[in-house]
């Protein structure tokens, strides 16, 4: 992918697709993020609404994130998200060391981190495996 700092995508439908070697960027205004074998960690810098798959590491902003994951599965840490929703594959979503307060659905596998995490299923049912989660609230079906 090269070296980046930051990547501001425009009022388009904007992807950006990691090449092997993986990578760690800042980004906003993104539709779809895409990873690839390489460790990749992606910072959002302003509320996004975007798609991801194939990353490691995802890094919510200080306003509100809503985050859906690909069809291809996948296993990551998270923080700082509000909202993050699974896809068609198996996803393992890990909180990072902050904590975190998310509306889930869709995933098969939440495990908490160190700080407080207050987790809320979706409604439409959700068969999950928790674990260290602090505070787990259900939905009416």
């Amino acid at each position: 992918m090269g070296t980046y700092d930051a990547i501001i995508g425009n009022s388009g439908n904007d992807v950006l697709t990691f090449g092997t070697d993986g990578g760690t960027v800042s980004i906003s205004l993104l539709e779809t993020v895409i990873g690839n074998i390489g460790t990749d960690f992606i910072t959002l810098t302003a509320g996004s609404t975007l798609q991801v798959s194939l990353l490691e590491t995802l890094v919510g902003s200080n306003t509100t994130d809503v985050v859906s994951i690909g069809t291809s599965g996948t296993t990551m840490l998270v923080s700082l998200l509000e909202t993050i929703t699974g896809g068609v594959g198996t996803d393992v979503i890990t909180v990072g060391t902050s904590g975190a307060t998310m509306l889930v659905s869709l995933l098969e596998t939440v495990t908490g981190g160190v700080g407080t995490d207050v987790i809320t299923l979706a409604t439409g049912g959700s068969t999950v495996t928790v674990g260290a989660i602090e505070t787990l609230t259900g939905t009416t079906a």
